[in-house]
């Protein structure tokens, strides 16, 4: 093997002999897929390639309790991660937005959204949509279902954009920044519907689905990786005879359905945030790759 001669610098890559070095500027960051569970206010940073938990924090909400959670989001224009809860104070069908510090679960009330929130995202310049669930069970009040509504994150109210209506059970909205248009899940089994919705024009899409079963299996929640270049989220069916069947699963833009994993818990939404790492007091990260014969 040849000598090795190593030099850190910022920003700055180059191969002596058969090594070559990377080195990354201060302030790198890393992006973390982050789940919510529907049944316990906590957020848990999960496996984007397998869905498994890898920790887990409490939501904490200062004099409020926090029922079930349904809707995550981080916007990308702030970094700034929020969640649809129902509180066990509110009456009504309404969801309430919060925004989660994700690192210590310290949550901030921001307002109720007066709407059945079932899912949240963010477009690309940091307007935050939510999806309406199909208040299958009377959600009564004013509940709008299958909506689409934008949300205002200074206050939390809601403003009617476009009503969806394909598919039954279950609403999931994901939003793809490489072609700038909203992915809808709806129904169940049979019934289960993919399609995507160009916000400028409001005309919809329908996507065949292709790939794995989705038998029985309901839409829950789901979110765009930009590394993988797909989506990635939730099925569940809690009918079947053995009891509750949760699945990961990843989907392309054109429909492709694949089961990863079966889930231990039951995330309901997916959010990537960009965390910040930095690995050495200097902020320079050293990445040795080894390219020896």
């Amino acid at each position: 093997m040849k000598n090795l001669y190593s030099v850190l610098t910022r920003g700055f890559s180059f191969i002596i002999g058969s090594i070559m070095i990377f080195a990354s500027t201060a302030g790198s960051a890393e992006m973390i897929l982050y789940a919510i569970r529907n049944t316990e206010p906590s957020l848990h940073a999960v496996n984007p390639i397998t869905g498994a938990e890898i920790s887990s924090v409490a939501i904490s909400l200062p004099g409020e309790t926090i029922n079930n959670s349904t809707g995550l989001a981080v916007s990308p224009t702030t970094n700034e991660m929020y969640a649809a809860v129902k509180l066990d104070s509110q009456s009504g069908p309404g969801r309430n937005l919060i925004k989660i510090n994700p690192e210590t679960g310290q949550a901030t009330n921001i307002g109720n959204i007066g709407q059945p929130i079932a899912s949240l995202a963010f477009r690309s310049d940091g307007v935050l949509f939510g999806v309406s669930g199909d208040c299958a069970n009377n959600c009564g009040g004013m509940a709008i279902s299958e909506t689409l509504f934008t949300i205002n994150t200074a206050n939390a109210n809601p403003t009617f954009f476009q009503t969806l209506g394909n598919g039954d059970d279950g609403e999931a909205i994901a939003y793809n920044p490489v072609d700038g248009m909203m992915y809808h899940m709806s129904g169940v089994g049979a019934g289960l519907i993919f399609e995507k919705i160009d916000l400028g024009n409001g005309v919809v899409t329908p996507i065949p689905l292709s790939g794995d079963s989705v038998d029985e299996l309901e839409a829950i929640g789901f979110t765009f990786d930009p590394a993988q270049n797909l989506f990635v989220g939730s099925l569940i069916d809690c009918f079947c005879d053995s009891g509750t069947v949760r699945t990961f699963i990843t989907l392309t833009p054109g429909g492709f359905l694949s089961h990863v994993s079966t889930l231990d818990y039951w995330w309901k939404d997916y959010a990537f945030y960009s965390k910040s790492n930095l690995s050495s007091p200097a902020g320079v990260a050293v990445r040795y790759l080894l390219l020896s014969q």
